[in-house]
């Protein structure tokens, strides 16, 4: 049985949000493989077809390919782990990742959200949350991510440090205003909250 976990990690960082660090090098391989002439440009679309601005981004999903299977399996491995230590949740499936760039150049952004929806019903629901740093401080300015019920930003977030949160936690990235954040997102769900 799942429940809301509030458990504080030993460094008190932000409640329910973990920060730790991926191995560099499994990065600096995978990131190789991503095919950036292949990326979408994201967005939310009402009913009828237009633009909500919520978003901008460019992203391109990690869909499982063979290529990817060995960085599927060592992401796996940590976030297990930590979910085990720090959230208890009962995790049934991994969702596809996505690789994700904001451009300076464009104000990319991404408003206040949440990425847990009760009103999943085709697929398990989205319960942890994570993002892979893939820049460095000097990379970007801007985009900083924010998590609105702890009233924190985190800054100056480094290539490799992965951020594990509960999917309903509503967070944004403020506008980046000059180079690039890339970074690599992606869920963890199962069966409805008890």
């Amino acid at each position: 049985m799942d429940s809301f976990n509030s458990i504080r990690d030993p460094q008190n960082v932000l409640g329910a949000v973990r920060i730790f660090k991926f191995d560099q090098q499994v990065l600096k391989d995978t990131v190789s493989l991503i095919d950036t002439n292949s990326m979408l440009k994201a967005d939310v679309l009402d009913e009828n077809g237009i633009s909500l601005n919520v978003r901008s981004h460019d992203y391109f999903t990690l869909d499982g390919m063979d290529k990817f299977k060995d960085f599927y399996g060592k992401v796996m491995k940590d976030l297990i782990e930590h979910n085990h230590l720090y959230f208890h949740y009962n995790l049934e499936v991994a969702q596809d990742m996505q690789y994700l760039e904001y451009n300076g150049d464009r104000g990319d952004y991404y408003s206040w959200h949440s990425d847990y929806d009760p009103q999943t019903i085709d697929r398990p629901i989205r319960k942890l949350a994570y993002i892979i740093i893939l820049s460095d401080p000097a990379d970007y300015t801007g985009g900083e991510l924010q998590f609105f019920e702890e009233d924190t930003t985190i800054k100056n977030l480094t290539y490799g440090d992965m951020i594990l949160f509960p999917a309903f936690s509503r967070h944004r990235i403020t506008p980046v205003t000059s180079g690039t954040l890339k970074m690599i997102v992606g869920w963890l769900g199962g069966s409805p909250f008890q």
